[in-house]
């Protein structure tokens, strides 16, 4: 038996104490405070109180960062059976991506559920991502920098009861399915929160479907790369497809346990804060080929060449096991703030048919990489 199940036995057994002490609280008022206190340390927390339930009219300012930072752990190189690993000498290959997303939002309307109406500017939309390679040719670093034609914008999400969806429009009702037919309403966090009452220690699972507002903040934001060393003036729009394509594609591979059990209740700065930790684990694979040949053509029609090759398969896997903590403010209705990291593993086994003037050649390589990841939000009214 743990502290905790001590002070439930405590409180069952002090029930009548306490009783008896609230009427005769003149004479005992030490005792009586002491069983008040015993009975509200294991008291159960309602959804009333730990649930969506901000004031209609509010707003409430979220800034998402995130922080990726992988390492080459391993790689195999083969030509038609052949090893071509060593050919390559010391090969080294880091990527760090970061991630900014800024957005202000007004509670129009509200349910019990979810925002009926939402306004939405997009304050600050930034990506960065750092490739850095090392042969025995030497080494190179490639920054490359994103941004969105979002940034500065304003746009109104509706709640159509009929359909179950949000209709998503420009502030001033015009729609563009092309700029936002992929964004998503919830970057409230209200997947972790609780169906049934809850008291101190319980826990609860989250299906990993319901993540996927944390895997990518407000939808497919339009982020490309500003610039890519010789592509000059190519339309760079295909990379949102891409980026679309893949999320799908391993979204729906996703495995794994997400875990979330009530800790405690803080006061921070006048504000009642419900602690809930999170506990999260994701196995991940898919094969990705279809979506790789696509970009090879659609880079072919950029340049006006496209090469010979057949990718046969390229299987993806990603692994990540972390831990996080999510503030929610009870007074508030809604997240104070949000944080989660661990160590996460990637790995890509391809194999591609190279038409070349001597015969066709099989390529086939593996790839692992491990390393960082760490997500932050916070709220600012």
């Amino acid at each position: 038996m743990d502290a905790y199940d001590v002070v439930c036995a405590m409180r069952v057994s002090l029930l009548p104490l306490a009783k008896h002490c609230r009427m005769n609280s003149q004479r005992f008022p030490a005792v009586a405070l002491l069983a008040g206190a015993l009975f509200a340390v294991s008291a159960p927390l309602s959804t009333d109180g730990l649930s969506f339930a901000p004031s209609e009219g509010s707003e409430v300012g979220r800034t998402f960062g995130t922080e990726l930072d992988l390492q080459l752990d391993s790689f195999s190189l083969q030509a038609n059976g052949e090893d071509m690993t060593a050919m390559l000498g010391e090969f080294e290959f880091n990527v760090r991506t970061e991630l900014e997303i800024s957005v202000s939002d007004t509670y129009a309307g509200l349910n019990d559920e979810r925002p009926t109406k939402l306004e939405r500017t997009f304050d600050s939309l930034e990506g960065s991502t750092i490739v850095s390679t090392t042969t025995m040719m030497g080494s190179e670093d490639q920054d490359l920098s994103a941004s969105s034609e979002l940034e500065g914008k304003t746009v109104l999400f509706d709640w159509d009861e009929d359909d179950e969806s949000y209709k998503v429009t420009w502030d001033n009702g015009e729609e563009d399915e092309e700029m936002l037919g992929g964004l998503t309403e919830d970057m409230d966090l209200r997947a972790f929160l609780p169906e049934d009452e809850v008291s101190k220690g319980d826990s609860w699972t989250i299906e990993l479907s319901e993540l996927a507002p944390l895997a990518m903040p407000g939808g497919n934001l339009r982020l490309v790369p500003d610039e890519l060393e010789g592509a000059g003036d190519m339309d760079m729009g295909f990379f949102d497809g891409m980026k679309e394509e893949f999320s799908e594609q391993v979204a729906e591979l996703f495995e794994g346990e997400c875990v979330c059990t009530f800790k405690e209740i803080r006061e921070v700065d006048d504000a009642k804060l419900a602690e809930i930790s999170i506990e999260l684990e994701i196995a991940s694979a898919a094969n990705v080929a279809d979506m790789l040949m696509n970009f090879i053509s659609t880079m072919g029609e950029q340049f006006g060449e496209t090469p010979e090759v057949d990718i046969e398969s390229a299987d993806i896997n990603l692994d990540f096991e972390g831990e996080g903590t999510l503030f929610w403010d009870l007074e508030a209705g809604r997240a104070a703030s949000f944080e989660i990291s661990g160590e996460a593993i990637l790995g890509l086994d391809l194999a591609v048919a190279v038409e070349a003037p001597d015969g066709s050649q099989t390529i086939e390589a593996s790839i692992e990489m491990s390393g960082s990841y760490e997500q932050k939000v916070e709220m600012s009214d």
